[in-house]
């Protein structure tokens, strides 16, 4: 609606020029269309802070499934308005009734957990938790389901029930509202607080708080839809909006719980967002032993990390946020090795040296296939709305490298960089790209390290980084479907290339740039733990072991 408006600005200020009220009537239009949408946007949004402890978080949906009816009015509902907290719905002209006549989750200062039961709108599967007859089917607001534990019941049934929640299979999961202790607000701190978190379970050792983070805008919208299925199961205070807060707010949330070392963070996205939420745990002073386990969600496309540790290589359809709890609670923790990369590069006049630093957990690449990922985030990121998708993404992925194949435009890399493994230099053949990796997948779902002949054992948490060429475009298209094998240079602890003369293109788990002359080096920083799937490790051997003592080896 913004561009429409601003295609009716221009057409009016041509004629504006010959008439000042025509003009004035422009902007008008323009200003009032640009506030419509603005609060358009600010209703279907979701802000989960801490300072929004009760209410109903509404966003607008076009098109409900048939048999819907408006938890108010009791009409048949086509498009209005659908709680992501407690599930109601309602039609527009409703709203303000709903939110003074029904309550919503209270996330925090509860004395006791009751049932929070919602009427109608149940799936059709839904079985009474008294009688176990169905109780999906029926007019209106006949049947109830809880927004806590989430079961259902007839409305006749309910008086059968105790009017306490104990949260039923999510209570390893949830942070309970009775649990949170709130930190009064004065004049410097306009929000409220979580002061501390306490333990609310019987059994200590069972208890595993989930914080969630999504963008809601990844993998095509997929992100909104995780989202709003955790935002039903847990404790809305536990679900983060990556679009909207740092992970840093999320994972201080984890902090103020005392007496509890089984925390995980679930981070649904690809290998960039599992990066920057590492990177935000490790700024975070947590006590020992402490420190929350990453699980992975993927959306979107590429997703190595994610396919190492049996998640598979990205997330569409249906959230079942029950069914991932319960794959997470039978999931096994590893160690991954984390990486510093260091670039030290000379400033314009010579004289300075400046420095920057990355974290790294799955590979670096310098020339051919750092390219095609440039030229693929360039494209994408000019147009973001029209170029998403997985099958965009792909289309885009393969007409960059088809593209690289005919111009070559990392030819005789070999002759711009130098290469050395544990200090020691290394002769590099005619390449046009060098990889440096962690994990044993690559190039979305590639496992160069074992193509082949194969290389030496390959682990995620051996301190060892594996270090292979790439001849040129085409080649990384016959790895892609399995008819070549890199050329593999070695296994070192650390790796040092330095940029002798060009601007070459380099990323950092897939994060690409156009580098100029300077010094890259690779460093061992840390371990990760993440959750693997039980498929996961059954191929990672010792996953859970320490690093060994490995010395540079040469191929």
């Amino acid at each position: 609606l913004i561009y429409v408006a601003m295609t009716i600005f221009l057409i009016l200020y041509e004629t504006a020029k010959n008439c000042g009220l025509v003009f004035g009537v422009a902007v008008l239009t323009f200003y009032l269309i640009k506030i419509f949408c603005t609060r358009l946007a600010e209703s279907g949004s979701v802000h989960a802070t801490t300072a929004q402890l009760k209410g109903h978080h509404w966003t607008l949906v076009d098109a409900f499934d048939a048999g819907y009816y408006c938890n108010v009015c009791n009409d048949s509902i086509y498009h209005g308005l659908e709680c992501d907290y407690c599930g109601i719905v309602t039609d527009v002209s409703c709203m303000k009734k709903a939110e003074q006549s029904i309550s919503c989750k209270s996330v925090a200062g509860v004395n006791k957990l009751e049932h929070l039961w919602v009427p109608g709108n149940l799936p059709v599967s839904s079985v009474c938790c008294v009688c176990y007859h169905n109780c999906g089917v029926g007019y209106g607001s006949n049947n109830l389901r809880c927004s806590w534990c989430q079961r259902t019941a007839h409305d006749a049934c309910r008086h059968r029930i105790s009017p306490n929640c104990d949260l039923s299979i999510f209570r390893q999961f949830v942070i309970s509202p009775e649990s949170i202790l709130l930190e009064t607000p004065n004049w410097r701190k306009r929000n409220t607080l979580v002061k501390e978190i306490h333990n609310f379970s019987d059994n200590l050792h069972s208890w595993s708080p989930v914080v969630v983070f999504a963008n809601r805008f990844s993998g095509s919208g997929e992100g909104y839809l995780v989202l709003k299925a955790f935002r039903r199961v847990l404790n809305p205070i536990q679900v983060c909006d990556l679009s909207q807060q740092s992970p840093k707010l999320g994972l201080e949330l984890l902090n103020k719980i005392k007496d509890i070392s089984k925390m995980v963070v679930l981070v649904a996205g690809g290998d960039g967002t599992v990066g920057w939420v590492f990177s935000a745990i490790e700024e975070i002073s947590w006590p020992e032993n402490c420190r929350p386990t990453v699980a992975v969600l993927p959306l979107g496309t590429g997703n190595d990390l994610s396919r190492v540790l049996g998640w598979g290589d990205g997330h569409s359809g249906i959230v079942d946020a029950a069914g991932i709890l319960q794959q997470l609670s039978q999931a096994t923790p590893v160690k991954l090795d984390r990486w510093l990369v260091t670039v030290v590069s000379p400033t314009k006049l010579g004289m300075k040296w400046s420095k920057s630093e990355y974290k790294m957990n799955n590979y670096l690449s310098v020339g051919v296939d750092a390219l095609v990922t440039l030229n693929f985030h360039n494209r994408r990121h000019s147009l973001p709305r029209v170029l998403s998708g997985r099958f965009m993404n792909k289309f885009l992925f393969f007409t960059y490298g088809t593209k690289d194949v005919l111009e070559r435009m990392c030819r005789n890399l070999h002759m711009h960089i130098e290469l050395q493994l544990d200090d020691k230099p290394v002769e590099l053949p005619e390449l046009e790209g060098v990889v440096v990796l962690n994990i044993p997948c690559w190039g979305a779902g590639v496992k160069p390290w074992q193509m082949g002949k194969g290389g030496p054992p390959q682990l995620i948490n051996d301190g060892l980084l594996e270090v292979f060429g790439l001849y040129s475009s085409f080649h990384i298209a016959q790895m892609q479907v399995g008819l070549s094998e890199p050329y593999r240079i070695g296994q070192a602890k650390k790796v040092q290339i330095r940029i002798k003369d060009c601007l070459l293109p380099m990323q950092v788990d897939g994060e690409p740039w156009r580098q100029g002359p300077s010094t890259i080096l690779i460093t061992h920083f840390g371990h990760a733990s993440i959750f693997a799937s039980e498929q996961a490790m059954m191929m990672l051997p010792n996953a859970t072991s320490q690093s060994k003592e490995v010395t540079f080896k040469l191929f």
